[in-house]
C-alpha cells in the first residue's frame, strides 16, 4: 500500500513549514518512528518521524515552504510500489 505523507501540524499556531532537510534519501527505506525530515516553522525546527515502515518517495524538495496538510512525499510498503511511484515522477 502507498501512503501519503503530508506536512504535519507541529504546533497550534503552525500554518506552514519549510523542509530544511530530508534525513533519508529518495527511495531509501524508512522505519516507523525514525526521523526522516527537518521542518522549520516561524519559531523552531523539528525532526519529524516516519509514521510507518516502508520506502520514501520525496515530492517536495528541500527549501520549499508549504501549508500544513500539503503532500510532501509518499511511503510505499514494497520496493515494487516505490518503483511505480518513481516511474510517475
Amino acid at each position: 500500500m502507498i501512503s501519503d505523507y503530508v506536512m504535519p501540524k507541529l504546533a497550534m499556531a503552525m500554518n506552514e513549514g519549510t523542509i530544511n532537510e530530508w534525513l533519508v534519501a529518495d527511495g531509501a527505506p524508512v522505519a516507523k518512528g525514525a526521523p526522516i525530515m527537518v521542518v522549520e516553522t516561524e519559531k523552531v525546527s523539528y525532526d519529524v518521524e516516519s509514521p510507518l515502515d516502508g520506502f520514501l518517495h520525496i515530492i517536495v524538495p528541500v527549501g520549499e515552504t508549504v501549508p500544513v496538510e500539503t503532500l510532501v512525499g509518499k511511503i510505499a510498503s514494497t520496493e515494487e510500489e516505490l518503483q511505480s511511484l518513481q516511474g510517475d515522477s
